[in-house]
């Protein structure tokens, strides 16, 4: 139910800062934060909070002009994010990547 994908999105988000080092907890949130993007209808909350979970990842991964991208077509889609807490993150995590060497 939503209700139920919400509450574990929860759950891996607080799991995302802690385990960002582990290579195999990471490919398991983002195996996640991919199912639950593709189970959510485009621009609702989940879909948005997965999408930039898997920008996080992107970049995490090294993958700098991915996530750049992937933030990019959300803020084209969606520049809201949702809500100012997500808008905010996003583009701390834009403005990171753009100043990267």
């Amino acid at each position: 139910t939503p209700a139920q994908l919400s509450q574990l999105s929860g759950v891996a988000g607080s799991l995302s800062v802690r385990t960002s080092a582990d290579p195999s907890a990471r490919r398991t949130l983002v195996s996640f934060w991919q199912k639950l993007r593709n189970q959510s209808r485009p621009g609702d909350d989940l879909w948005l909070e997965a999408s930039l979970r898997l920008a996080e990842s992107t970049a995490i991964e090294g993958r700098r002009q991915d996530a750049l991208r992937m933030l990019q077509v959300v803020n084209v889609l969606h520049p809201e994010w949702g809500r100012v807490e997500r808008k905010q993150r996003a583009a701390m995590l834009q403005k990171q990547l753009e100043s990267a060497p």
